[in-house]
């Protein structure tokens, strides 16, 4: 006979110690699985929000479906498209590739200088350049970059003869009402002494430099002063040899 305790605490709980059949067991654990699945398809979206940030989450997705809709164009392509598509990305991948060894080709009238490629050639590397990334970098420098570096230097020293000539135009000793006596007497004395110089100076702009000017003026005068015995210059009794160091340096 049943305890009255345990059969009142039945009614009040509406359960019983009855074990399940196998049957029931069966059916609870396939209730359970098939539970267990909906839960883990229903909560995905939760499980990679638990791994990933909202915009990594959105990033993947986005990578998936372009993934998809690049399966899906390529489904759709001919044979001969996909052989045609996939040869021109060899071709790409090929000249994509970091070469060995950089080979440069310079413009006409310049050469390849060999210690500035060994040591750009590492930086090129390093920056995953291709042959011809690399020589569309080169193309730029040699006929962009040191065109007007070359340019900037050039106006720069123009500037810089053209603020010496004003300078010996104002200067109070070789200048004003005497500058065009003083380049005269100034460009006697080179011409004289090596007509050469002349070149040089002009090639450079010195000739434009105060100092020069006032130097050749006093030479000149030096010379017209001295006794001229052979090409306007002082000669040596013995030898008739003409003596540079009397037009520079007048006796006393």
């Amino acid at each position: 006979m049943p305890d009255e305790q345990t059969t009142t605490n039945e009614q009040q709980t509406g359960t019983t110690n009855e074990t399940p059949t196998t049957g029931e067991q069966a059916a609870i654990q396939q209730s359970g699985e098939t539970g267990t699945n909906t839960n883990s398809s229903s909560n995905t979206a939760d499980d990679l929000s638990a791994l990933f940030t909202p915009g990594e989450v959105a990033a993947k997705k986005e990578t998936l479906a372009a993934a998809k809709a690049e399966e899906e164009r390529r489904a759709s392509l001919t044979d001969e498209q996909r052989t045609a598509e996939d040869t021109q990305k060899q071709a790409d991948a090929k000249a994509n590739e970091i070469p060995e060894e950089y080979s440069f080709k310079m413009p006409e009238g310049m050469e390849l200088d060999t210690e500035v490629l060994a040591k750009v050639a590492p930086i090129f590397k390093e920056a995953g350049l291709s042959q011809a990334k690399a020589d569309k970098m080169v193309e730029v420098y040699t006929k962009e970059i040191l065109p007007a570096f070359a340019k900037r230097q050039a106006d720069a020293w123009k500037a810089e003869t053209d603020s010496w000539a004003e300078a010996t135009r104002k200067d109070p000793e070789i200048g004003g009402v005497k500058f065009d006596e003083t380049v005269k007497n100034a460009q006697r004395a080179v011409n004289t002494i090596n007509p050469a110089l002349k070149e040089v100076f002009d090639k450079y702009g010195l000739g434009n430099h105060p100092e020069f000017v006032r130097t050749f003026a006093k030479i000149a005068t030096l010379l017209k002063e001295d006794t001229i015995d052979k090409g306007g210059m002082a000669s040596d009794e013995k030898t008739g040899e003409a003596r540079y160091t009397d037009a520079f340096y007048k006796k006393g």
